[in-house]
C-alpha cells in the first residue's frame, strides 16, 4: 500500500470514490482539478499499484487545518486505511506547524465518530441541520496538536 499526493493520472478513480463513498454524485473531473491545484489543500491517496481505494482531503490555512473527507473503498474497510491515512495527514500537520484539526460529522454517523475519538477528536459544538438530504445536526470536532 502506498500513500501519495493525488495526480492526474488518478482523477477518475479518486472521483468515483467521492461519488461512491462520500455521495458527492455533483463533483467533476474539473473541479477536483481545480480544488487539488491550490497549494492549501491536501488531497491523498490509497493505492496498490494503479488501484485507488482511498483518500483524504484536508485544507491547511495558516496554523488551521480543517478535514474535507475521508473514504475508504468497502471491499478495503477494516484494514487500517483510514487510520493510515489520518496519522499520515496528522503528522503533516505537525512538520507545518498547524495547532488544531476540525472536522464536521453528521450526529447519526456513530462509526465516524468514534473513528475520530479514537485520533483524540473532541465534540466542541453541535450545528443544527447542518447537513441535508437527509437534513440533519452536526458535531464540530476538534484536535488539538502540540
Amino acid at each position: 500500500m502506498e500513500f501519495c499526493k493525488l495526480t492526474s493520472d488518478f482523477i477518475d478513480q479518486t472521483l468515483q470514490i467521492y461519488k461512491t463513498c462520500l455521495n458527492q454524485t455533483n463533483l467533476s473531473e474539473s473541479t477536483l482539478k481545480i480544488t487539488n491545484s491550490y497549494p492549501y489543500n491536501h488531497i491523498y491517496i490509497a493505492k496498490i499499484k494503479s488501484q485507488v481505494f482511498g483518500i483524504i482531503d484536508y485544507t491547511i490555512l495558516s496554523d488551521e487545518a480543517y478535514l474535507n473527507n475521508i473514504a475508504v473503498l468497502p471491499k478495503y474497510r477494516n484494514q487500517k486505511v483510514a487510520s493510515d491515512l489520518m496519522e499520515n495527514m496528522i503528522d503533516t500537520c505537525k512538520n507545518q506547524n498547524v495547532k488544531s484539526i476540525s472536522l464536521e460529522v453528521r450526529c447519526s454517523n456513530h462509526i465516524a465518530i468514534s473513528f475520530y475519538e479514537k485520533f483524540n477528536f473532541t465534540k466542541l459544538a453541535k450545528r443544527s441541520n447542518l447537513y441535508s438530504q437527509p437534513t440533519e445536526d452536526g458535531w464540530v470536532m476538534e484536535l488539538a496538536i502540540k
